[in-house]
Parts: structure tokens; sequence; C-alpha cells
């Protein structure tokens, strides 16, 4: 009796089911795949020791940066995440200092979609430095500054927008790619994604 009552269905409404089956699916792949789609094109943590720089600054920073990056999550925009971690380590206010030390090496360092990091002259040793035991914190990518680890960044053309800012911009800033084997955020899904986009990125910065 069920038998017979389904061989009907279906001989009525075959198409019907399975179109409605082949939505249903379509739409769990869609879902499935905005719901782990990367929300930013790439992370970047700007860190410097010898200033603390504002939202008008990093703004500038990172639309100048814009121009060399690309639509790598395929959301049809390039969304760049700036992380500022910024300060004047100098500062009488020793519980902003601390806080922002904090910030970097808390939050920053712990999230996997930073790969890249800006910083000043200072900043560079100080978070290389960090992780001396292993060799540094950053990854030697045969980059032409501080034995292949940094790229001079201050000689693109949003630089001199920046300096109109105020005397506080560091003279020389460079970008940098953060080591990622034997970390935490090696097991973290989406960092190999981040990873291939910061090294897609770094070559093209690395043309200008």
């Amino acid at each position: 009796m069920i038998k017979k009552w389904f061989e009907n269905l279906w001989y009525h409404y075959k198409w019907f089911i399975i179109t409605a089956i082949l939505s249903v699916f379509v739409l769990t792949v869609i879902t499935v795949q905005c719901a782990t789609k990367p929300k930013f094109d790439l992370s970047v943590v700007v860190a410097f020791n010898k200033s603390a720089i504002g939202t008008e600054q990093i703004d500038i920073i990172k639309e100048g940066l814009s121009d060399y990056a690309e639509d790598y999550n395929g959301d049809g925009e390039v969304n760049l995440n700036f992380i500022n971690c910024t300060l004047d380590e100098n500062s009488k206010d020793v519980n902003y200092v601390i806080s922002m030390r904090q910030k970097l090496q808390v939050s920053a360092m712990g999230e996997s979609s930073a790969i890249l990091y800006i910083t000043d002259d200072s900043a560079l040793k100080y978070i290389d430095d960090i992780k001396a035991d292993i060799g540094g914190f950053f990854q030697d990518v045969n980059l032409p500054e501080y034995n292949g680890k940094a790229l001079k960044i201050s000689n693109l053309p949003f630089f001199s927008e920046l300096e109109k800012t105020g005397n506080n911009i560091p003279k020389n800033i460079y970008i940098s790619k953060r080591i990622i084997k034997d970390t935490l955020i090696e097991l973290e899904p989406d960092v190999k994604f981040y990873e291939q986009a910061s090294d897609d990125f770094l070559n093209k910065l690395k043309e200008q």
C-alpha cells in the first residue's frame, strides 16, 4: 500500500521532488560557502614603537596599500583589515604602553588572519626578538631589508600623504611576514588562505 503510494507520488511529482532536492542542496552549499568564506582579503598589524598614529593615518596606509591588493576571497571587493598597535614607548602614560603591548602580543599575534606586519625600525627589531630563541618572529622570505625579513614601503606614493598628517610619522616603515610553522595559528582553518593572500600581496609590493 505504502509502496504503491510512493510509486504514484514519484510518477506524478518526480520532477518537482528532484527540483526541490537540488534547490536544498544548492542552498546548503551557498550557505556553507558564505559561512566559511574569509571576511577580509588581508589583515595587517601596524606596530610602531616610536609614534602612536590614529585612524586618519591608518586609513591613508590602508588606502595606499589597497592599490596593490586583490580580491583574494572572491566577494567582489578588496577589503583590508588593519589592526592598530602603534605606540610611543617614551610616553609617560605607563598603563597605555602596557595595554598596547598586550594588544600586540595577545590579540594581534593570536589572530590567524594577521600574517603581515607594518613596523618602524624599532618595532621591527622588538617584535622579531620576541621569538629570538627560534630565529625570530618574522620569516626570511628573501625581502631586501633586515636579513630577508622586511620590505621598505615608505618609498611608495602613499607615504608622502602620510607625512603631511604630522611630524610623528616614522622615517622608515616596513612590511614583514610572520612565521606560521609550529605556532598556534598554524592550526586555524583559514590560515592557509591568509598566508597565500599575504604571499601574493608581498610579491606585488616587491615589484614596485
